[in-house]
């Protein structure tokens, strides 16, 4: 067996004390046995994974309960307990057949680790960390590359593709590298022009068509070192092609994609089709790039049978149709029938042909839309009809999958779906970058799955409309080794970071995040969010964009899960609008009429508009709001599940059925659970339920649960709550309605002000 053996240990951190009548140790003590002969076994690593070994022998008869094995990237720096960068070997789990030995798995090639050991002892005290060294130094291990010494600095192994007047460069990333310097030059000159960038790819502009330059490399490390230039590559810039090209047959568009005159056009450059394209049998390679316009003049593409988009990265899209003959079986974890990416505007453009994309394990981030993976420009009068169904047999870390693009920094507008989107693995491996949207768990959208927003571009949607299932399947959530925050479902848009107006879902919202056993699982957070419109904007630090104005659900949503170590929340317009904290967005004039189920054993809060907290002005839900089993913690109401934080609810109607069949920790009209924060709110709101279930303590037609006793809650200071309905088969009327206003649990008076009147 090949390996590389760990030839000293190294301490990085000082034994903590606290003195008592007997001193105790905390965190390393570096009198005890640390793993030995830690060794890396290059034969079951590659260029994605890395397996170690070692001996136990001596920390387990010292009294060691478990191994921490960990990838850092610099040395000496803290603990990082990330799941896809540390494993923990429990020495009394039965589940885990080999105690000394792991391997990590779905890394990133070119991605650089120092890797450490230690042993874990009873009361929070560790041994030593142990590495990886060479010469008695700790080394780094570059996937695909080696081990290399701290100050080493890669050198460039440049790609280059000649436009007319541009020439692409890309190459893999560098050990140690921080910025790269790319020089050029005319190649009958001496002097060269340079340019830095910190990215692995780079396009030189305003040059000459048919000339020949040189173009080189070097690296530089965070110190400044500079590696070695690259090899000199000559390039021959192409001849400008002649525009626009009219296509009227299959051999024609054949043609033009096996040719060069695509990569030579600019923005004004025109593809026209003049007929239908047939592409039975043939095959139609990815033009990198196409600035110009490609107008499909209403005709269709038929029969194509693809692995890869038309474009790497396009322009205008016009007028196009994709035929319901073509389907599509991607074989790269990003993808688009028409594009990875546009820069210019799509309008018009119809799929409806299905995309089938599979595979053992995705390790790297999944982002899928009909039409254009990433949405860089606006998307206008775009519809899919065809079903995309996204399938991992072991696990996947962040997706973004939808009917149009899975990632959208721009604005779409009347645009629909009507396919079947479907996301499923067996568990959830770590999180992913999305575009440039960090901490991505997956995210499923009847249009759209991510939205971004910053400086180059904000996601809105207006006037759109979903009539498709959106689906969200995990299998197996006990199979995770750390926390899984936050995964999205939404009929429009999974997780939107951006305004939603006018929308309209009709498709059925379906998530299920299944245990193994059946039984529910609490050692990690499987958090899920699944809304009517969308699942909400809960999924990364200071993103909270949404306003969501004048959109209905009729779909129903369905939650099946056994996580039940946080709250998942499921909203018939969202499920969590964003974070906890007070928020100055709102859920406007918004209507509710779909179903929302809950079943499994997980814990949630769940609520006809809004299943977690935020600003609701005009709001009206319509649906039942169903808990058919899960956690007793779970809260659930017709308007919304848990409120808090001083956000407002103003002018809302909170119609339909609340039942629960299993026990619950709040039940309510308008809120199912408040928390112990101040508030003053609930003017004009009417609440007219039909209440069934839960416990008499923590039910109530406008509140069924308080969270605490300490903080001013005011209700319907300034235009009392109407309130009618049932509670628990008891019908309200102007006599009794004041015994089912709220629970008693934690109400506390004169600091809880609730002003109710009878009526609708």
């Amino acid at each position: 067996m090949k390996s590389i053996k760990a030839l000293a240990a190294v301490a990085l951190a000082s034994s903590l004390f606290i003195g008592c009548e007997e001193e105790e140790h905390f965190g390393i003590d570096s009198s005890k046995p640390a793993p030995k002969e830690f060794t890396y076994d290059e034969e079951n690593s590659s260029e994605t994974s890395i397996s170690v070994y070692w001996d136990d022998a001596s920390m387990i008869e010292a009294g060691a309960t478990s191994t921490t094995v960990q990838l850092t990237t610099e040395l000496n720096n803290g603990d990082n307990y990330d799941n896809s960068v540390s494993h923990t070997i429990i020495y009394s789990d039965e589940k885990v057949k080999v105690k000394n030995a792991t391997t990590f798995t779905g890394l990133k090639k070119f991605s650089q680790y120092y890797i450490r050991v230690r042993a874990n002892y009873p009361r929070s005290v560790f041994s030593d960390w142990v590495y990886i060294t060479q010469d008695n130094e700790p080394v780094q291990l570059v996937l695909g590359y080696g081990f290399v010494k701290p100050d080493f600095v890669g050198i460039p192994n440049l790609t280059a593709t000649p436009l007319a007047d541009a020439i692409t460069l890309k190459w893999d990333p560098c050990v140690n590298a921080v910025k790269y310097a790319v020089e050029y030059k005319l190649a009958s000159a001496s002097d060269w022009t340079a340019i830095e960038t910190e990215e692995t790819a780079l396009k030189i502009s305003d040059l000459t068509d048919k000339t020949a330059y040189n173009v080189r490399a070097k690296s530089l490390n965070k110190d400044g070192k500079e590696s070695e230039y690259s090899e000199t590559l000559d390039i021959t810039t192409l001849e400008k092609a002649a525009f626009p090209k009219d296509i009227a047959t299959a051999d024609e568009f054949v043609k033009l994609f096996n040719g060069k005159e695509l990569t030579t056009a600019d923005a004004t450059s025109v593809v026209n089709l003049t007929a239908d394209i047939d592409l039975a049998g043939k095959t139609i390679p990815t033009c990198a790039i196409f600035p110009g316009i490609f107008n499909g003049n209403n005709h269709s593409i038929k029969n194509w049978k693809g692995t890869a988009p038309l474009f790497t990265e396009v322009g205008t899209v016009k007028d196009l149709v994709i035929d319901a003959s073509c389907s599509f079986t991607p074989t790269d974890s990003e993808f688009g029938i028409i594009a990875i990416r546009n820069k210019g505007e799509f309008t018009n453009v119809t799929n409806k042909a299905n995309i089938t994309m599979s595979a053992e394990s995705f390790d790297d981030a999944v982002i899928c839309g009909a039409l254009v993976a990433e949405g860089l420009a606006n998307i206008t009068n775009c519809h899919n009809t065809g079903n995309i169904t996204v399938a991992a047999q072991n696990s996947m870390k962040g997706a973004a999958v939808a009917g149009i693009a899975g990632y959208l920094k721009a604005t779409m507008k009347d645009c629909s779906n009507e396919g079947t989107i479907s996301v499923s693995c067996s568990f959830v491996n770590g999180a992913s970058t999305i575009v440039d949207v960090k901490n991505c768990a997956p995210s499923v959208g009847g249009l759209v799955a991510y939205g971004g927003n910053d400086e180059n571009g904000q996601f809105a949607m207006t006037n759109c409309v979903n009539r498709g299932k959106v689906s969200l399947v995990n299998t197996s959530i006990d199979s995770v080794t750390g926390s899984v925050k936050r995964q999205d479902v939404g009929g429009i848009v999974g997780a939107s970071n951006g305004d939603i107006t006018n929308c309209h879902n009709y498709g059925e919202v379906y998530a299920k995040l299944a245990s193994s056993s059946g039984s529910a699982m609490s050692g990690y957070e499987a958090i899920v969010l699944a809304g009517g419109i969308t699942g909400g904007d809960y999924f990364a630090a200071g993103q909270i964009k949404s306003n969501i104005t004048g959109c209905t659900n009729e779909g129903p949503i369905n939650v099946f899960s056994d996580a039940s170590k946080s709250n998942s929340a499921a909203g018939g317009i969202v499920a969590w609008p964003g974070k906890e904290a007070k928020q100055s967005t709102c859920t406007k004039d918004c209507v509710n009429k779909g179903d929302i189920t809950i079943s499994g054993t997980v814990k949630i809060r769940a609520g006809g508009v809004q299943g977690g907290t935020g600003n609701m002005d005009n709001c009206t839900n319509e649906g039942e709001v169903i808990f058919e089993s899960g956690d007793k913690a779970s809260v659930i109401g017709s308007l919304c599940g848990f409120h808090s934080q001083g956000n407002t609810i103003e002018n809302c109607k909170a119609f339909g059925k609340v039942t629960a069949t299993a026990a619950v920790d709040g039940i309510g009209g308008l809120i199912g659970n408040i928390g112990n924060a101040a508030h003053n709110t609930g003017n004009g709101c009417v609440v007219d339920c039909v209440i069934s279930g839960g416990a008499e303590a923590t039910r109530g037609l406008v509140i069924g649960k308080f969270n605490g006793k300490t903080k001013n809650i005011t209700i319907g200071e300034t235009s009392p709550v109407k309130v009618s309905g049932t509670v628990d088969g008891a019908t309200i009327d102007a006599g009794n309605f004041a015994n089912f206003v709220h629970g008693t649990t934690n109400y506390t008076d004169g600091v809880h002000v609730i002003k109710t009147v009878f009526g609708k």
